[in-house]
C-alpha cells in the first residue's frame, strides 16, 4: 500500500511538494510549540503528524530537512521567546527547552544525515569492486 501511495504522490509533483512543505511545517511547529512551553498534548501530534505524512507518502526523499527544521524552528523559537522573557527565574525553563529541543533536533539530523549517506557510500563502494 505504501508503494502505491508513494508512486501516486510522485506521478503528481504539486502534491509531493504541497506534502512535503506540509510535513516541515509541521515537524517545525511542533518544536516551536514545545520551545514556548506548550504541553506534549500539543507538540507531540504535530511532529508525529509531520513524520507520517512524510514516511507514508515518501515526501521528502531525504530524510534530513525534518531533524533540520526541527533544529532550526527550535533555536529561532527559543530566541524569540528569550528575548521576550522579562520575569525572573524564567529564562531557565526557557533555556532547559531550547537545549533540550536543540539536543534532539542535533542528534537526529546526525542521524538523519547518516542515513541518507550511508547507503550511498555503499553503492559507491560495491560499484567499485565489480
Amino acid at each position: 500500500m505504501l508503494r502505491r501511495v508513494r508512486a501516486a504522490v510522485r506521478r503528481a509533483p504539486a502534491v509531493a511538494r504541497l506534502l512535503t512543505l506540509a510535513a516541515l511545517l509541521l515537524v517545525a511547529a511542533g518544536a516551536h510549540t514545545l520551545v514556548r512551553g506548550a504541553g506534549p498534548v500539543i507538540w507531540v501530534p504535530l511532529t508525529v503528524a509531520g513524520v507520517v505524512i512524510a514516511v507514508v507518502t515518501g515526501c521528502p526523499t531525504r530524510t534530513w530537512p525534518l531533524p533540520a527544521i526541527w533544529l532550526v524552528a527550535a533555536v529561532l523559537a527559543g530566541t524569540t521567546l528569550a528575548a521576550t522573557v522579562s520575569a525572573p527565574g524564567t529564562g531557565d525553563t526557557v533555556a532547559g527547552r531550547v537545549t533540550a529541543a536543540a539536543i534532539a533536533g542535533g542528534v537526529g539530523l546526525v542521524a538523519a544525515v547518516l542515513l541518507d549517506v550511508v547507503p550511498v557510500l555503499r553503492a559507491r563502494g560495491s560499484g567499485s569492486a565489480t
